[in-house]
């Protein structure tokens, strides 16, 4: 799947997109040249399995810390049910993510 998405790419379709793989598409070797399609695809599944790995591992590690620790958990529980309730789960991240730093800081 993702040679396919950079062959297509790398040949010109999909122009409008403005993403990771353009930029990899944009980007040169030192010396000027594009890089190659094995490199282009090799970036890309490491952005991907990196970005899944982290996140995994972040989710994991925050719930048996939480689980640990019930004090925690029960003021990210009452900051989500105060900020989100009203929403019943289905909420705007972009407006919403300000509105919860106690969660914010539980990630981090």
């Amino acid at each position: 799947l993702v040679e396919r998405l950079v062959a297509a790419r790398a040949d010109g379709g999909d122009a409008e997109h403005e993403d990771l793989l353009k930029s990899f598409l944009d980007a040169a070797t030192d010396e000027r040249e594009p890089l190659e399609r094995d490199v282009l695809r090799d970036q890309l599944l490491t952005m991907l399995f990196a970005g899944f790995d982290t996140t995994s591992l972040t989710l994991t590690y925050a719930f048996h810390l939480l689980a640990r620790h019930a004090d925690v958990a029960a003021c990210l529980r009452a900051e989500v049910d105060d900020v989100l309730g009203a929403t019943r789960g289905v909420a705007d991240f972009a407006t919403t993510k300000s509105r919860l730093p106690y969660t914010a800081a539980v990630l981090r």
